[in-house]
């Protein structure tokens, strides 16, 4: 697979208490990276709101840091930008430096869909990378977590399962615009 043919991604993560990291972690977005034949991209695809139950209990400083996520990642990416020497070593840089309340969780690698045209842009790239990335972790949560999710009418009358169930807090407009960060692609950084 080339270089240009891969997105590496993690998610972004708000733990109240960095001890019981599965208690109360709120998914807060995800970061990916990529590289067409001419840039190196690094994109923050983040939430646009949380339930308020999820929010319930957090002190004021953890609620500002949720409500700050985009400028708080963004100052992370920006101070690890000039560190990295190839795709994918931002987000390393991120998970490596990133593991308390927020948490990057370590990058995965996903090849790109062919869907996406060399006539697309950045953004519209980046957009869809993040939807994709988005349904899929949806998918993995549910297969994941089964109890934790309701059963349908259908169920409770004996009646096959759903195949794809959808927590509650899901609505299509989830996502604010990535933001996106590129810098021309060096034949040295292949």
């Amino acid at each position: 697979m080339t270089e240009h043919r891969r997105l590496h991604y993690a998610q972004v993560e708000f733990r109240p208490n960095p001890a019981r990291p599965e208690e109360g972690r709120l998914p807060m977005g995800m970061i990916m990276e990529f590289t067409t034949p001419e840039y190196w991209v690094v994109g923050l695809a983040a939430r646009v709101a949380f339930p308020p139950k999820a929010l319930e209990g957090l002190d004021p400083l953890s609620r500002e840091l949720l409500e700050r996520r985009p400028s708080v990642i963004e100052i992370e990416i920006g101070r690890l930008l000039n560190k990295a020497e190839k795709p994918g070593d931002v987000l390393k840089l991120l998970a490596q430096y990133n593991q308390w309340s927020i948490h990057v969780t370590e990058p995965k690698i996903a090849q790109l869909d062919e869907r996406t045209r060399k006539t697309d842009s950045i953004e519209k790239m980046a957009q869809h990378y993040a939807f994709v990335l988005y349904q899929r972790g949806l998918t993995e949560e549910v297969v994941a977590q089964p109890r934790a999710l309701k059963k349908s009418a259908a169920t409770r009358k004996g009646l096959p399962a759903p195949k794809v169930a959808v927590p509650e807090d899901t609505t299509p407009a989830w996502m604010i615009p990535p933001l996106l960060w590129t810098q021309p692609r060096l034949k040295t950084k292949a």
